[in-house]
């Protein structure tokens, strides 16, 4: 009796094994099965992440583009500002000189000529003077 009690007992032991074998299989099979579904979900949120920065740092990009376009265009229409008023105020500066030089000039040739007057007047005075003294030590 005791003998086939503990075939009795070994079989059921032996069932019961196989029982839970065959649950921790399908555990494992749906535990194994839920992690696929996890890191797949995981995945695709990962890959939506970085699609969204990538978007993300393509539209700033574009956007300091546009802005570092837009000061370029500023900074190009002061320059060319700056280059018309430096243009024009040497034109100034020019024609200013040339006035200067123009009546420097004409002060000069006035001068000149008063100079030139005066020293002909002075060399008549001297020749009359040479002439009167002449005359009279001739007489």
């Amino acid at each position: 009796m005791s003998q086939i009690q503990t075939q009795k007992f070994a079989q059921a032991k032996e069932s019961m094994m196989t029982k839970q074998n065959h649950e921790l299989r399908r555990l494992n099979k749906n535990l194994t099965k839920e992690l696929e579904e996890v890191k797949k979900s995981n995945n695709k949120i990962l890959d939506r992440v970085e699609r969204d920065y990538s978007n993300q740092v393509s539209d700033e990009q574009t956007q300091y583009d546009v802005k570092l376009g837009q000061i370029r265009s500023k900074y190009r229409e002061r320059l060319q500002k700056e280059e018309e008023n430096f243009q024009r105020i040497l034109k100034d500066m020019k024609q200013n000189h040339e006035v200067q030089v123009s009546e420097l000039k004409e002060t000069q040739t006035n001068e000149i000529e008063t100079m030139k007057s005066n020293h002909e007047e002075f060399i008549a005075n001297a020749e009359d003077r040479f002439e009167r003294d002449k005359a009279r030590y001739q007489t």
